[in-house]
């Protein structure tokens, strides 16, 4: 919703304004992020369908085309090769100095997902348990589809241990939640700080 307000530069989207041209320019101001024109247009399909099951009946139809029977939601790109970090950018970003605090943070919510086993944002705000030295918490991700609803424990190694300890919580096991109102507020804050850095 977030990147689609800032897409149209307004609050309200009508139906009849999404058509193919409208969804191809989405598509290609999504397109330098890898994930987004998949994830995000898939959601917006997803939407539009539910909300012509739900708003048309056999004799009126307040949503009278759908724009999806022509355009395809593009498919996730599939990187080849190695998408492991070097040794010499992972010591870049851990050795990365900064004054700005928002940039600081981000530096090091992505040591602590990459220490922790590729820990997501989520997770990091919403984890409850430290039986020291593991975080056991269940992946928001997977625990759905999973009968062990995806239960992790994960050790928090010696060198992770003092920023670990930098950002520990009161009731959670970092101090995130304490910081910022839902995951996705705390999630996007990372997101478009690590856009700005890389543009």
């Amino acid at each position: 919703i977030n990147s689609l307000r800032r897409y149209i530069q307004k609050d309200t989207l009508s139906f009849k304004e999404m058509n193919y041209a409208f969804l191809q320019g989405y598509a290609e101001y999504l397109r330098p992020y890898r994930r987004a024109p998949n994830a995000y247009l898939g959601c917006i399909k997803h939407i539009f369908q539910a909300a012509m099951k739900e708003l048309n009946t056999e004799y009126v139809k307040v949503i009278d085309f759908n724009p999806f029977e022509t355009f395809g939601v593009p498919r996730q790109k599939m990187n080849k090769g190695v998408r492991a970090l070097s040794l010499e950018d992972l010591l870049r970003i851990f050795n990365y100095k900064t004054d700005n605090k928002r940039t600081s943070l981000t530096r090091d919510a992505f040591l602590l997902s990459f220490g922790l086993m590729g820990m997501n944002a989520i997770d990091l705000m919403s984890a409850t348990t430290f039986r020291d030295p593991y975080i056991c918490y269940c992946r928001t991700k997977t625990a759905a589809r999973r009968n062990d609803n995806a239960y992790i424990e994960v050790r928090v190694h010696e060198r992770l241990r003092p920023l670990f300890d930098r950002y520990r919580g009161k009731e959670t096991v970092f101090c995130f939640s304490e910081s910022y109102r839902s995951p996705a507020t705390f999630n996007s804050l990372l997101y478009h700080r690590s856009e700005e850095h890389t543009s």
